[in-house]
């Protein structure tokens, strides 16, 4: 299906939804998430991470162990719902 379609750059998609949209412009489809990062309604491989940022592909080194420990005696204690 994909071959039916040429390739667009990040910057002709964002001209082409700029002509799209009636009112708002670009800036009223990007949103931000509550800790501050702006989201771009489309990325692209062109597109990388700052070198500060963290990543989201798991590392070999990576140790973490995340979990939650619930001390209770009866499983329905334990219940959140």
């Amino acid at each position: 299906m994909f071959e039916e379609f040429s390739p667009v750059t990040k910057e002709e998609w964002k001209q082409q939804v700029k002509r799209d949209l009636k009112t708002g412009g670009y800036d009223s489809i990007v949103w931000e998430t509550p800790d501050g990062f702006r989201q771009e309604p489309w990325y692209s491989p062109s597109d990388s991470l700052p070198d500060d940022s963290a990543s989201y592909r798991p590392q070999s080194s990576n140790s973490w162990k995340i979990g939650i420990e619930i001390d209770v005696r009866h499983p329905d204690e334990a219940s959140v719902n």
